[in-house]
This record gives C-alpha cells, sequence and structure tokens, in this order.
C-alpha cells in the first residue's frame, strides 16, 4: 500500500461503550485497518491522553452523548483537529439512551462543587447540536459491515477487504458505489441502509405469513 496512512481518532463521551466493543471486535480487521490509517488516540483502548492528540487528524470517530462539559470540551477539539468528524452510533448521532436524561427537570448543578462528579451540560446534546458533523453511523451499535464500509471510504482504502455482500444490499446505491471505489461520498451522508433490519430478515416475513 502505497501513500501516506491518515490518522484515525476514536473517542467516546456519555454511553455504554458498545461502540468502542465493536471495533475492537473487529479484530483482525483492524490491522488491515491500520495498512492504511493509524489510530493514534483512542483513551479507551490504549490510554492516550489528550496532550498526545495531533493537531493534523484525518478522520475522528465520536461515539456517545454530550452529557458532561468534558463530553462538550472533547467534541470541540476533535472537531478543531480533524478533517472529518463522524457521529459513530445512536447516541452520537441522535442522543440515545443518555438523551432521556432531558426528560428531567433535575438541574445541572446536582454536581456542582463534587470534585469526584463531571459537570453536567443543562441538557444532553447529539454531536452535531454542538459542533459540525461531517457524517454519521448510526446504530447501537452500528452494525460491523457498515463500519467496515465507512472506514473504507474515510481513509479512501479501496483495497482492502470490502466486506459489502451484507451493506451493499442495504446501503443507498450511490453510497455503496462510492465506498466500493475507495472515496468519500459527499459531506453529511449517513452510513445506513434505506430499510430496518427487519425489511430483510426472514423470520418477519414467515410471521407475516402465518398472521
Amino acid at each position: 500500500m502505497t501513500g501516506k496512512k491518515k490518522k484515525l481518532a476514536f473517542y467516546s463521551a456519555s454511553g455504554c461503550r458498545a461502540c468502542d466493543h465493536l471495533l475492537l471486535d473487529l479484530q483482525g480487521e483492524i490491522f488491515s485497518l491500520e495498512q492504511a490509517g493509524e489510530i493514534v488516540f483512542w483513551p479507551y483502548r490504549d490510554g492516550t491522553a489528550w496532550e498526545e492528540l495531533p493537531s493534523d487528524l484525518d478522520v475522528a470517530l465520536f461515539a456517545g452523548a454530550l452529557r458532561t462539559e468534558e463530553d462538550l470540551l472533547a467534541a470541540q477539539r476533535l472537531r478543531d483537529r480533524a478533517q472529518w468528524l463522524v457521529a459513530f452510533g445512536a447516541c452520537a448521532a441522535f442522543g440515545g439512551i443518555p438523551g432521556l436524561a432531558s426528560l428531567t427537570s433535575a438541574p445541572a448543578e446536582v454536581t456542582a462543587g463534587d470534585p469526584l462528579l463531571p459537570s453536567l451540560t443543562a441538557e444532553v446534546m447529539a454531536l452535531e447540536q454542538a459542533v459540525p458533523v461531517d457524517y454519521q453511523i448510526p446504530g447501537c451499535p452500528p452494525t460491523d459491515n457498515l463500519v467496515w464500509a465507512a472506514l473504507q471510504a474515510l481513509i479512501g482504502a479501496a483495497e482492502l477487504p470490502p466486506r459489502l455482500g451484507y451493506a451493499a444490499s442495504r446501503l443507498p446505491e450511490p453510497l455503496a458505489s462510492a465506498i466500493t471505489a475507495g472515496v468519500l461520498p459527499p459531506p453529511g451522508s449517513i452510513f445506513a441502509g434505506e430499510k430496518a433490519v427487519c425489511a430483510t430478515c426472514s423470520t418477519f416475513f414467515l410471521r407475516r405469513s402465518f398472521s
């Protein structure tokens, strides 16, 4: 593989860390990814500190909702340093389960003055409510095939194993074509299928036939 490796960052804000584990579950394919992209910042896996965050990131994957002041600061830092910022998972894209906290009237001041607790924001936010977002990969967690397809496009590595057998059948055709060619889709694209999983599930249609 030729060319300069893309610099990747992965950060989790307020959430369950399932998105981190999804990437870890890619197992050997992470090594294939690192042929074209170098993961230079991943606090959950590597314990990297903010002082180690490069100023010239290519891609930052941001998981979790923004529930604390620390989450908000992390979003701003990664937005400032990354060419492409991706909302990774349902919490970052939409607020997810942490977003339910916005339904309560409990004030953010409940943690004020306690050094052991983080300072809460006034309400839970999705990533794009705080900073501009280039792409979204929804899901709780996202489907591994769609994640791999997104990574392939984001680092411009058409030569990596595509794993698009399942993903391409659910992606909009222009998006699938861009990924297969190893090029970036238009900013604002959502790496997700046009139909819900149940629309292609044989069990779903079997149940309908007997209803």
